[in-house]
């Protein structure tokens, strides 16, 4: 893809219409219609350059004889990628290629875990834009400079333009050659001990707010009312996950207390899901189960929000103490 097509391509999108819209997640709209696009612009062939879903890391960057040479972490586009680095520190000593290209559509990064291969949230990128930059004058000299570092053609010629700017950032004392193979050896050693990012209250809040006032209205409500369900119940306790918010119930079998996973709202998708088979394990009433079950997913008003937190209030309470899940 040129750089005319590509920038053709970019100025043609509106995000609040073609990448968030009040879809289920914009993830797969920043992929599909910002970063594939910029990889073409890149010179890489989709199919035969490009692994999907390597290591769990979105996508990878192979060489002819399907090396990594970079990773490509994809964010919602509402996302904090800062929230991030660690997961994408872990992804490049899996993958064994210490460089990663992190990217929310609205904000992208580059970054190189040989400048800190302990902590990317305390070192610089080696370059960072915004969509709106590329909307600018400064586009073309950004996407210059991208292809100088990143592009196909550089990253199978010595990336002679990253390793440059790689040493930038080290100390005068250290050489890159010995870093990349402390690298390497730190790769192999490496064992996973980096967990999901959880979200939290700010970033439910934020992802809320890209929708209109009704919905956003009713996804804080019911938020707020989990912590009053939690706060009121013993055995019950907030649940944080990477996307969503929910209640989990402990439930006391034997010497430790099993949580079960009752309820989440999703921010970014805007919808409630239940954890129908810990109901079905708590509840010994079918008409409550399915009233859980045909309980409407997409959050569309606080009236909405309303019924379901007195359906989970009723739930509660018919929790049988004696049936052991």
């Amino acid at each position: 893809m040129e750089k005319s097509e590509f920038l053709q391509a970019i100025k043609s999108i509106e995000p609040s219409k073609h990448i968030v819209a009040g879809r289920r997640g914009s993830e797969e709209n920043v992929k599909i219609k910002i970063v594939l696009p910029l990889l073409q612009f890149l010179g890489y062939d989709i199919v035969g350059d490009l692994d999907f879903e390597r290591l769990s890391a979105d996508i990878v960057v192979v060489d002819d004889s399907s090396k990594p040479i970079l990773i490509i972490e994809t964010k919602a586009w509402e996302a904090q990628i800062k929230n991030y680095l660690n997961q994408c520190l872990e992804y490049t000593f899996k993958l064994r290629t210490p460089f990663i290209l992190i990217t929310s559509g609205q904000h992208t990064a580059l970054y190189s875990s040989l400048v800190n291969s302990d902590n990317l949230n305390e070192t610089k990128p080696i370059i960072e834009f915004r969509f709106n930059d590329l909307l600018s004058e400064n586009a073309e000299s950004i996407l210059f400079k991208l292809y100088s570092l990143i592009s196909k053609d550089a990253l199978l010629n010595d990336a002679e333009e990253l390793n440059k700017a790689i040493i930038s950032f080290l100390p005068e004392d250290k050489d890159i050659n010995e870093i990349k193979k402390e690298f390497i050896k730190k790769s192999i050693k490496f064992k996973s001990k980096i967990k999901s990012v959880k979200i939290t209250d700010d970033d439910f809040v934020e992802l809320a707010n890209n929708y209109p006032k009704e919905i956003y209205n009713a996804l804080v409500l019911a938020k707020d009312e989990f912590y009053k369900i939690a706060q009121k119940n013993d055995n019950v306790r907030i649940r944080y996950r990477s996307k969503s918010i929910g209640l989990e119930y402990l439930y006391s079998a034997g010497p430790r207390s099993k949580a079960i996973g009752l309820v989440e709202v999703n921010p970014s998708g805007g919808w409630v899901a239940f954890g129908m088979e810990g109901w079905t394990k708590l509840l010994s009433s079918a008409e409550i189960i399915k009233q859980l079950k045909d309980f409407p997913k997409a959050i569309e008003s606080e009236e909405q929000i309303h019924k379901l937190i007195k359906l989970i209030k009723t739930g509660l309470k018919s929790i049988s103490k004696t049936k052991t899940p």
